[in-house]
């Protein structure tokens, strides 16, 4: 059996929260540490099955993973919540006590045994991701009487968006707008400067990070009746309703006393409108680079209006730092002169002068023939996007290993989304034919040892005056 429920959404937008609220109800118990076992055995073993002979290699994966997230990371999480009530205590303020989980090292063992035995059985995909979560489920039950377990992680929404429900009966899935979300990742305090780093990110990147994670939210597909779906905002402004909200959707019987202490557990928030904490510049980039994202989660121009911000923002002031390609997502940077490991799709920014008027993108590629055998070829197409939808520019091919290509745009051909007379930006989209992530295969042609990543490398791009 899978889990019973599952808690998704926005880092930064509730999840941990809502999470949280679950565990008022004396049936009821949500891992909110989360376990991130979904995103890593996603990658290992998405697409295809494990070989026999990297299953010494998943394990270790596997453990250090629960080791660090259910043992090492809960365990400080519990002792400083126990200082924490224990301080609050001495100055007449009692804390709300939630049920934490600590794995011991017998437990780490026996959930990662059982977990690789599912990768070994040549399980993969949603069957496999299934599972790991009825695995990570019969360990919590033998440690909590609670009849109904959950799981909060906000990449339960991607995984969802491409798994269907996982066999969960239910998900709870966190909205938030991008202004607001934004400024948590920036003013996030965990008390761990180490930690608060991960969250500080570019602005671009978290434009990228709202847009994937909004776009996941708006493709989920599944029954109405198994999805919820759920606001920020609401969970703020009337916390009992959205307990007993959360409560009825995933089948627990009604508990005015729990919802009673859930709800108290949430605090009031006033904060001044979340967009006065970027610039006139910020505010136009998230506004026009989110706009599909956020109006298909009912963000769009009247919600903002409603809320105070009653027109655009004003760009006039922004500044183009120079002809650059900014990644919003799908690429990973390898570190070294901001060449790009291409991922399933990739979203580019692209700032230039108003002379530029073409960019030459450039890739090079390594396909080990155990992933693309010999007379098969992968292409990438590079698609504009602009207020009209998305339009072809171009493509190359990529065939065979150790492979170079190129892709001409005419910038000319795609409108910007954001142009004064300092430049435009632009916005991109890369779609490759094949999946360009490690993935679990041998290296029969002897490129690669153990797990074989599929390489296409984005170099790059180089810029041009006129038009070619």
């Amino acid at each position: 059996m899978a889990m019973d429920f599952l808690v998704g959404g926005l880092p930064r937008g509730g999840t941990t929260i809502t999470a949280d609220l679950f565990n008022f109800h004396p049936n009821t118990f949500c891992l909110a540490q989360e376990s991130q076992i979904l995103p890593l055995c996603a990658g290992l073993g998405d697409i295809a099955p494990v070989a026999p002979q990297h299953l010494p290699t998943v394990r270790d994966f596997v453990r250090r993973q629960i080791d660090v997230v259910l043992r090492v990371s809960a365990g400080h999480n519990v002792a400083g919540e126990e200082h924490a009530a224990a301080q609050a205590e001495k100055m007449g303020v009692k804390i709300a006590r939630r049920q934490r989980l600590v794995f011991d090292e017998a437990r780490v063992n026996r959930l990662t045994d059982s977990i690789v035995a599912l990768f070994a059985q040549g399980l993969y995909g949603e069957e496999l991701l299934t599972q790991c979560m009825g695995e990570l489920r019969n360990e919590i039950k033998q440690s909590v009487s609670a009849e109904f377990i959950g799981e909060k992680s906000p990449s339960n929404v991607l995984s969802i968006a491409r798994f269907g429900l996982l066999g969960a009966k239910a998900a709870v899935i966190m909205k938030r707008e991008p202004y607001a979300f934004m400024r948590s990742m920036r003013q996030v305090d965990t008390g761990n400067e180490g930690l608060n780093a991960a969250f500080r990110k570019p602005l671009w990147e978290m434009i990228g990070l709202y847009r994937v994670y909004a776009g996941a939210i708006a493709s989920l597909t599944p029954a109405e009746t198994l999805i919820v779906g759920d606001y920020y905002s609401d969970l703020i402004d009337a916390p009992a309703t959205f307990a007993e909200k959360m409560f009825n959707a995933v089948g627990l019987s009604v508990d005015p006393e729990a919802i009673a202490a859930a709800a108290a557990t949430v605090r009031r928030q006033t904060m001044s409108p979340s967009w006065e904490s970027f610039t006139l510049a910020e505010q136009a980039l998230i506004w026009r680079l989110t706009a599909d994202a956020r109006g298909r989660l009912g963000y769009d121009a009247a919600y903002f209006n409603e809320k105070g911000l009653s027109v655009e923002p004003d760009f006039s002031g922004y500044d183009i730092d120079s002809n650059r390609v900014h990644v919003l997502s799908g690429l990973l940077p390898t570190g070294q002169a901001d060449n790009l490991w291409l991922d399933e799709e990739g979203w580019l920014a692209v700032e230039t002068k108003p002379e530029c008027k073409a960019m030459t993108l450039r890739f090079w590629a390594n396909f080990p023939h155990s992933v693309l055998p010999p007379g098969e070829l992968a292409t990438i197409e590079a698609f504009g996007f602009d207020e009209t939808g998305e339009k072809l520019l171009g493509s190359c091919t990529l065939g065979g290993a150790k492979h170079t290509a190129t892709i001409p745009v005419t910038l000319d051909d795609f409108a910007p989304l954001l142009e004064n007379k300092s430049g435009a930006v632009r916005m991109l989209i890369l779609r490759p034919s094949h999946s360009f992530r490690p993935v679990n295969l041998p290296a029969s042609d002897g490129i690669g040892v153990g797990f074989v990543r599929v390489s296409a490398m984005m170099l790059p791009p180089t810029f041009e005056g006129s038009a070619q």
